[in-house]
């Protein structure tokens, strides 16, 4: 890269230009301490056999729990309450409640809880 630099000093105007080595960086994979959480499809339709995923980046093995709550607190759904290996881990939730039966159109709460992570994140249930 190249650096140019103009000074004026007492009427006189000086020029200074410098050749500069830049580094460059390329991120290739990073997973936060405890992991990572996403979830794919958070906007779904069960009706045309649609899913909430949710994928956990674990960068320990343990325990892991995924919960569905309405806005009100109430329990829906326990999507997973297992042990989980280090690396990549998916579950997914077809918009079924414990009984089995389709859960109404309405904004759902997903708590996730596993090794270095504790995290809230929101699900849209249409019809």
């Amino acid at each position: 890269s190249r650096v140019s630099l103009r000074v004026d000093v007492n009427d006189g105007i000086y020029g200074i230009t410098e050749f500069i080595k830049t580094w460059k960086f390329t991120e290739t994979a990073v997973t936060p301490s405890g992991g990572s959480v996403s979830i794919w499809n958070g906007l779904f339709d069960p009706s045309k056999n649609q899913k909430a995923t949710v994928r956990l980046t674990l960068t320990e093995a343990g325990h892991v729990k995924i919960s569905i709550f309405k806005r009100d607190g109430r329990l829906v759904k326990v999507v997973a309450d297992q042990d989980a290996g280090i690396g990549v881990n998916t579950w997914d939730w077809a918009g079924d409640n414990e009984t089995g039966a389709l859960a109404a159109t309405e904004l759902y709460l997903m708590q996730i809880t596993a090794p270095g992570i504790n995290t809230l994140k929101k699900v849209m249930l249409v019809k």
